[in-house]
């Protein structure tokens, strides 16, 4: 069964975590995400229901000053594990990228290439013969959204209509980005 079929909310969660309690909670209702122990923040997937019970459970065997809360987030299917970590920068993503739309900036690519180069992303992209670009790219969480939010901007001569994106396996498969002719 496909995880994300199971998965109908993404909440990001601030408060004072009781981390051992949270993990275990985490993990008991099988939720897949981040929590940031350095920074006191959790970004979980999981069924609605059961995010609502983890926050009830923990604010309940914990005394109020160490309550959290939690505010809905665009769902995106990107976790395929549970991390803890100091950092949310620790965590690594793989990406699958279509590009539709009017690119008439030849340099599109090479302009992807430079600030992926800035931003650590490793992958390769290319223009496809029927019209979109594909691109695969591996690289931090922060710098994989930065890159995301960068394509979907506004880059010159270009009309970006939709971007398909599939979140997958990271497994440090690339060591530098380059362009596929």
């Amino acid at each position: 069964m496909n995880d994300s079929v199971n998965k109908d909310s993404r909440v990001l969660i601030t408060g004072n975590f009781n981390y051992p309690l949270t993990v275990k909670l985490c993990k008991k209702f099988n939720f897949t995400g981040y929590i940031d122990t350095k920074n006191s923040i959790a970004e979980l997937e999981g069924k609605k229901d059961l995010i609502e019970k983890l926050i009830e459970k923990h604010n309940k065997k914990i005394l109020s000053k160490k309550s959290i809360e939690k505010k809905n987030i665009q769902y995106r299917g990107d976790f395929k594990n549970l991390y803890v970590v100091k950092d949310r920068s620790e965590i690594k993503l793989k990406v699958y990228i279509k590009i539709f739309g009017f690119i008439e900036n030849k340099s599109f690519e090479r302009i992807i290439k430079r600030y992926a180069d800035s931003l650590s992303i490793y992958g390769w992209i290319k223009r496809t013969e029927i019209g979109y670009i594909d691109t695969k790219m591996e690289g931090s969480y922060d710098n994989i959204y930065t890159m995301i939010n960068f394509i979907n901007g506004d880059i010159p001569k270009t009309n970006i209509d939709d971007l398909q994106i599939e979140f997958l396996k990271y497994m440090n498969e690339f060591k530098k980005f380059e362009v596929i002719s």
